[in-house]
Order: structure tokens, then C-alpha cells, then sequence
């Protein structure tokens, strides 16, 4: 008789346990969903509602080494197409990237992003001129560059449109211009695209949402 009420409470204990794990899982699941909610309300730029992979690809970064996928992985990545000759866009896009990083900077964040500038104009867009381009608003930024071919297949891959306007069909390549959308694109560290960030950007909005998918995550 000892024996069979130890197995019953045993028993009893198991199905205790089990039931509190499945409730426990629910109440998890629909404070997480409702997180979610609250977070997609609160997010200034565009949360995927489900990460997304990307094609593979293999550019160079502004150090002379290989910038590929594996990159994205481990840190966050927020990534901005631009060029060096850019007369508006890129410079403010980049001055507010610049003012975003400080901001997360003076607020102690453990987890920074790691911002990298691909070039669009890799035909006049050295790998040193970028480098000083791209560290001249702030000193952690990175660039890339690779072929025509890979990059229009990344920006494609990406919805991020770009193409070179030749004004006078009579003067030299150096001199064409390149109109291009403005997104910048934020990468979890499974190298997912995540979220993307429209024009006009602010520096400040992007900053909370950053830290708004640091807490969520």
C-alpha cells in the first residue's frame, strides 16, 4: 500500500509539473505575442513580421578582406547603399546614422550595431576613399564594395533601387550621377533582415527602435 501512494504521489507530482509547464509555455507565448503587438505600435521604422534570409554574397570591405553573410552573424548589422559622390542623400543619411550610434553610446549599450556603407559606385568608389569617407561620421563605421554583377544582385535582393543618370551623354563616366532609394536595412545576428528604416531618417527614432529589439530580444 506505501509503495503504490508513493508511486500515486509521484505520479501526481509529474502531472503537477507537466500541466504548470504547459500553462506557463501559453502564458509565454501570449505575453510574447503581445509584446510584439506592443512593439510593431511602438516601432518607427518597418519590423518584418518574420525575419528574412538573403542570397549569398561576397563583397570587400574598406580593411581589403572579404564582407560575405558570415559577417551578419553574432551582431546586429544596420547596412545603407550610398556613394561617395552622393550630393544629399548619403551624406545626411550617414550624419544621422552618426548621431544615432552616439546616441546609443550615451545610453550604455552593451549590443551596438555595426554600420556598414555598400557602395553603389564601386567603379569610382575606391576601398580607401570609402573607408575615409564612411569613418568621417563616425570612426566605427565600416564599407564594402564589390562588382557591378554582386552588387546590383544584393541591392535587388534587398528592394533597394539605384541607377546611373548621365546628364550630358557627352560628358566623361566620372561625371554621372546616381539616383537611389535611401533604406537602410537592419540584420539580426542570425543574419536575417529584420527591419528597414524609410527616409526621412531620424536619428533619434532609430535609436529607440533599436533598442526597443535589443529588449525584445
Amino acid at each position: 500500500m506505501k509503495i503504490r501512494t508513493k508511486k500515486m504521489i509521484k505520479l501526481g507530482v509529474a502531472i503537477s509539473l507537466l500541466m504548470l509547464g504547459v500553462v506557463s509555455a501559453a502564458l509565454y507565448t501570449k505575453n510574447k505575442a503581445a509584446y510584439n503587438v506592443t512593439l510593431r505600435e511602438k516601432f518607427h521604422g518597418t519590423l518584418l513580421t518574420q525575419p528574412r534570409e538573403i542570397p549569398s554574397f561576397l563583397l570587400t570591405d574598406t580593411n581589403g578582406v572579404p564582407f560575405s553573410q558570415s559577417n551578419l552573424k553574432d551582431r546586429w548589422t544596420m547596412m545603407f547603399f550610398g556613394f561617395t559622390r552622393c550630393g544629399f542623400l548619403c551624406p545626411t543619411t550617414m550624419k544621422e546614422l552618426g548621431k544615432m550610434y552616439r546616441r546609443l553610446e550615451g545610453h550604455h549599450v552593451s549590443s551596438m550595431p555595426h554600420v556598414v556603407m555598400i557602395s553603389i559606385d564601386p567603379e569610382r568608389d575606391s576601398l580607401d576613399h570609402l573607408k575615409t569617407y564612411v569613418k568621417a561620421f563616425h570612426p566605427s563605421f565600416d564599407g564594402a564594395a564589390g562588382s557591378e554583377e554582386m552588387t546590383h544582385a544584393l541591392t535587388k535582393s534587398l528592394g533597394v533601387a539605384y541607377a546611373k543618370i548621365k546628364a550630358d551623354p557627352h560628358a566623361p563616366a566620372k561625371t554621372d550621377d546616381i539616383e537611389h532609394t535611401g533604406a537602410i536595412m537592419l540584420f539580426n545576428p542570425s543574419g536575417q533582415l529584420a527591419a528597414f528604416f524609410t527616409t526621412p531618417h531620424l536619428a533619434e527614432d532609430m535609436a529607440d527602435d533599436f533598442e526597443l529589439l535589443l529588449k525584445a530580444n
